[in-house]
Parts: C-alpha cells; sequence; structure tokens
C-alpha cells in the first residue's frame, strides 16, 4: 500500500506544479488508495499497469506511463475472454485512442514469445490499428 501512496502523492505533486492545482479526481484517488495491482505490461517506452479497487467491479484503474513520466490515469472496463485455461482478461481504456491490455489467453498459429506476459492493443485510428506482445 506505501507504494500506491506513493505514487498518489507524487502524481499530486507533479499535477501542483505543472498545472497549479491538482487534477486528479478525488473519487480516483480513493480508488488508487485501496486498489491492488492485477496486472502490469510494458513495450518501452510504454508502461502500463492496472489497478483492480473492488473485486465486484467491471472497472479498473490504468496507470499509463512512457518512460518514468505518468502521462494519463484512467478508468478501464474490465471484460475476461475464452473459457478454461484458455481464460484472459481484456481492459480497454482511452489514451491517444482507444486501447486494450489483454492477459495471455491460448494461441493457435503465433505463439507469444516466452517472457511475455500479454499484449498491447492499439484500435484507433482503425486503419493504423495493430497489437504488441507486452512484458512485465
Amino acid at each position: 500500500m506505501g507504494i500506491r501512496k506513493t505514487l498518489i502523492a507524487k502524481l499530486a505533486f507533479l499535477y501542483v506544479v505543472l498545472f497549479g492545482t491538482i487534477i486528479l479526481p478525488k473519487e480516483i484517488e480513493a480508488h488508487l488508495e485501496n486498489a491492488e495491482t492485477v496486472f502490469k505490461c510494458s513495450t518501452p517506452p510504454l508502461e502500463i499497469e492496472i489497478f483492480q479497487y473492488s473485486e465486484e467491479a467491471e472497472t479498473a484503474i490504468a496507470v499509463i506511463k512512457k518512460g518514468e513520466d505518468v502521462k494519463k490515469i484512467t478508468y478501464a472496463s474490465w471484460d475476461r475472454k475464452g473459457s478454461g485455461v484458455c481464460r484472459y482478461s481484456i481492459w480497454t481504456f482511452d489514451y491517444e485512442g482507444k486501447m486494450s491490455i489483454k492477459g495471455q489467453g491460448c494461441y493457435g498459429e503465433i505463439l507469444p514469445p516466452k517472457n511475455s506476459v500479454g499484449e498491447i492493443i492499439l484500435h484507433e485510428p482503425e486503419e493504423n490499428s495493430r497489437w504488441f506482445f507486452c512484458y512485465d
């Protein structure tokens, strides 16, 4: 819990320095204080960490960083797809367009690298839609 409070404090300080006011909504700040990391995925320089703040919530919080800089904190919709050992979670949110990250499911023709943990999916713009394996 100490790491999350440190993250919140650093974010609040950064927003105060940049904008003269705290922009992080109190609602998100309160949820982050009691949240736990459920998924972390990166393809440098982009790193995305998903925090779940309630077991029954279909919404999570995505913290998006480029390098050491936090670029956005936003809500992410949470869904599960597949079944059995092929079941995976997928979180969708807005960051420079619609984006999702998902855990490993089962693969057919394309085998993921051994050290990958999931995928980052860029949905927009549609003509440039693509995905990348991501790593812990």
